[in-house]
């Protein structure tokens, strides 16, 4: 199997990942990718856009702290008089830890041949035509003003194009996988762990080990599922405070992302039902207990399973993680 040597990684990649750059998929792809010369094509609409949620990522997490630092001083405020919680972190603290994002995303795009591409070459009309007829990337609804993906399409197939060289899109938009099905030179992969699998599996040695993991996944499943049990909804409008949740959790697009002897690293991804019921935040407000709602979740995770020597079946799950374990829910209660 044949695989592309540019690799372009659309930001609902990083987002999926949290943004953590060392995590085990990012860590799992970096090692495949240095072992094949890959180079990681990067553009100046992604790379900006990557930059921005971090930031607004940093800046959320910093508001977060504040408010339990100022919750905190209301049960003990004599711990004002300790120099190291006299105050919430301020505006110097938003922009220190804006950079510390920001180093990771330069340490992770060093570790590859880096090819960075910016608006030169675009052509313009071409991506006003995709938007006035709403083709992929853009869509209707709020897909409506994708320019960043559009933009990155555009400058990605041109370069391909131009060097005549086929290019790795991995990307789990399913409008950037559209948009890909008329760009002949990009192929898309809709996660990086299918991307990763598909570099390790040059010679179609993989196979039986897949055949032999996928042929009973409950030990995976029952791992998932343990650890989801701290996991939490929230609901995305503050004004709602959620009740009697209950999870049921379903893995699906298991890769292999490393092989050894007798073990394997998986990455895959998870839907979570997620059943709730909710109430109205603030004193005296009556519990909206008649009313359920269902809303599907979806996430990605990673894992390092035993196998059996001769059935390649998973014997053990050694470790688990999943991406995220904080939900936040959008249903709003009809109104009486």
């Amino acid at each position: 199997m044949s695989y592309p040597k540019h690799v372009f990684l659309d930001t609902e990649v990083f987002t999926a990942q949290q943004y953590n750059f060392e995590s085990h998929q990012l860590t799992a792809f970096v090692e495949a990718a240095k072992k094949r010369d890959v180079s990681l094509i990067t553009t100046a609409p992604t790379i900006a856009e990557v930059q921005r949620h971090i930031k607004d990522r940093a800046e959320e997490a910093l508001r977060q702290v504040e408010l339990g630092y100022k919750e905190a001083m209301k049960g003990a405020p004599f711990l004002k008089k300790w120099e190291r919680l006299a105050e919430p972190p301020g505006q110097k603290a938003k922009s220190a830890a804006a950079r510390v994002g920001l180093q990771s995303l330069t340490r992770f795009l060093g570790k590859f041949p880096n090819i960075h591409l910016g608006y030169e070459g675009v052509d313009l009309a071409q991506v006003m035509l995709w938007y006035d007829q709403a083709l992929p990337p853009f869509a209707l609804g709020k897909k409506r003003k994708e320019f960043p993906d559009a933009f990155a399409i555009a400058i990605v197939s041109e370069f391909a194009t131009r060097e005549g060289h086929p290019i790795a899109v991995v990307s789990g938009d399913q409008d950037m996988g559209s948009a890909c099905e008329h760009k002949p030179l990009l192929l898309h992969f809709s996660s990086l762990g299918q991307l990763t699998e598909a570099m390790l599996d040059e010679e179609g040695g993989l196979a039986p080990i897949k055949e032999g993991i996928l042929s009973d996944l409950s030990l995976l499943a029952s791992a998932v599922e343990d650890d989801l049990i701290l996991a939490g909804v929230e609901h995305a409008i503050s004004h709602y405070v959620l009740l009697e949740t209950t999870f049921e959790t379903k893995v699906k697009d298991v890769n292999v992302v490393g092989v050894s002897l007798h073990h394997a690293s998986l990455a895959f991804t998870v839907y979570v039902r997620a059943k709730y019921t909710m109430a109205e935040r603030g004193e005296g407000s009556s519990p909206k207990l008649g009313q359920m709602f269902t809303q599907i979740f979806r996430t990605g995770g990673t894992a390092k399973v035993k196998l059996d020597p001769a059935s390649h079946k998973i014997q053990k799950v050694t470790f688990v993680e999943v991406n995220d374990y904080v939900f936040h829910a959008t249903a709003i209660p009809a109104l009486d």
